[in-house]
């Protein structure tokens, strides 16, 4: 039992996790999912489907910021401007925490605000530590992942003692300065996708904040398409000429 209980706290919670924990299984655009009840919550009266879609990414957000200890007063840096950047920066500014976003396009920047962050910088490393350098962060939240250097200019803008919180996917190993990461005492963690944990599963507090704040984060999901043109909404996602935050796959309701 202790086992058990260990890995509900612990371990993350995916809608691909059935029946195979650890094992991604078919999803998202199949036909079907068989999925565990416990990876089941029921929609707020009057939560449309559309907005709903937000929970998944909202929970991802609401799991990086919570078990951190973001809250009144707390200086938060979170740099990336995607919709889990976005997100993360929202759940955050509603915890009661001063966030500002470093976002590489205008209309993240301008999302980042709407959303309640009190700054929104550009991405170019001098503007982020100058930013850093007038404010010193508390947590630093890193959304960007890939090939960027994000974790070791976290750990440059962090203040001394700060945390550091990667919720980007990298693809390739991290190089942090080893000289600087001791000076610095700061502590660097990890956060995946979200957990089921009593008495507060992310899903649920995503839910909640999606029926309490609907009309603002209905505004992320920035274009919509319909299941047979999906290429071309993965093609909208990754141009970000297109302006696009977050693209909704739409499918037709059965007949």
């Amino acid at each position: 039992m202790r086992c058990l209980r260990a890995l509900r706290h612990r371990r993350t919670q995916s809608l691909f996790e059935a029946p195979h924990p650890w094992r991604y299984e078919a999803g998202g655009f199949a036909d079907a999912v068989l999925v565990p009840t416990s990876s089941i919550y029921r929609l707020p009266t009057g939560l449309d489907l559309d907005t709903a879609m937000l929970a998944e990414p909202l929970a991802v957000a609401i799991h990086g910021r919570a078990p951190r200890g973001i809250g009144i007063g707390d200086e938060v840096l979170v740099l990336g401007g995607g919709a889990i950047g976005l997100l993360v920066a929202f759940a955050a500014a509603r915890s009661g925490a001063r966030v500002a976003v470093s976002a590489r396009y205008p209309h993240q920047r301008a999302m980042a605000l709407a959303l309640g962050a009190a700054a929104a910088i550009e991405a170019e490393r001098d503007a982020v530590l100058d930013a850093a350098a007038r404010e010193l962060p508390d947590v630093v939240l890193e959304s960007v992942g890939g090939t960027a250097d994000t974790l070791d200019l976290a750990l440059q803008a962090v203040r001394p003692g700060g945390r550091i919180v990667a919720l980007g996917k990298f693809a390739q190993p991290i190089t942090l300065h080893p000289l600087h990461f001791l000076m610095k005492e700061a502590r660097l963690v990890s956060s995946m996708m979200y957990s089921r944990s009593n008495p507060h599963p992310d899903f649920a507090t995503a839910l909640a904040l999606l029926e309490r704040e609907r009309d603002l984060l209905a505004r992320l999901i920035t274009h919509r398409v319909p299941l047979a043109q999906i290429a071309s909404g993965f093609a909208l996602a990754a141009d970000k000429s297109s302006r696009a935050i977050k693209v909704a796959v739409t499918a037709a309701t059965p007949g």
